[in-house]
């Protein structure tokens, strides 16, 4: 028979004669005390190891407080195209057209640049003609305006391609409760020197 107190831990055995005088009973008493460690409630406190006084960094944002998304506007490329049309610039200012001197022979001087030995006055002396034409600009057809398609950086990211947002889960906070602790920064261990009993 065992029988549980609190108080000096002492073992004793109690030997009495049988009916049987060729037998004898032994029966042994053992008394155990509140173990010391735990106080005899089975389980100690011990720092939690997972946090730093019950407070965690965000993993989310890793400890920011802002994350990162891709820019939905320009998938992430930090530009966008364009539409403009303006003036043709590669050789006709936007008029449309070139224009072109196909000089002919002055018909004044017969190209001799001088008459009745003086100077021709059809031709100024030169014994051509100036004869210009426009000729329509091949770069813009003949239109003045060329249409063309630009990049330039999206407004919303500024051309970063991401945006900047607060986090959704420590809320810009940075730091979170300890799910080991739930903040209290100690964790309920089963105790080593009793192995739970609380007693020893």
């Amino acid at each position: 028979m065992v029988v549980i107190g609190f108080g000096i831990s002492t073992t004793y055995a109690q030997t009495k004669q049988n009916k049987n005088p060729t037998q004898t009973e032994h029966t042994e008493y053992s008394e155990q005390t509140r173990c010391s460690n735990c106080g005899g409630v089975g389980v100690v406190l011990l720092r939690c190891t997972n946090c730093n006084r019950g407070q965690v960094t965000c993993r989310s944002c890793s400890g920011r407080g802002q994350t990162n998304t891709t820019c939905s506007g320009c998938s992430g490329s930090g530009s966008v195209s364009r539409t403009v049309t303006r003036n043709c610039t590669a050789g006709c200012n936007g008029r449309g057209y070139t224009p072109r001197n196909n000089p002919t022979t002055c018909t004044g001087c017969g190209g001799a640049g001088r008459r009745n030995d003086r100077q021709c006055g059809n031709c100024r002396g030169s014994g051509q003609i100036d004869n210009i034409s426009n000729i329509a600009c091949r770069p813009c057809g003949g239109r003045g305006r060329v249409t063309e398609t630009v990049r330039e950086n999206h407004s919303v990211c500024n051309g970063r391609g991401t945006v900047t947002n607060t986090c959704s889960t420590c809320r810009g906070n940075v730091m979170l409760t300890c799910s080991t602790c739930n903040g209290s920064a100690q964790v309920r261990v089963t105790c080593s020197t009793c192995r739970g009993s609380g007693s020893i």
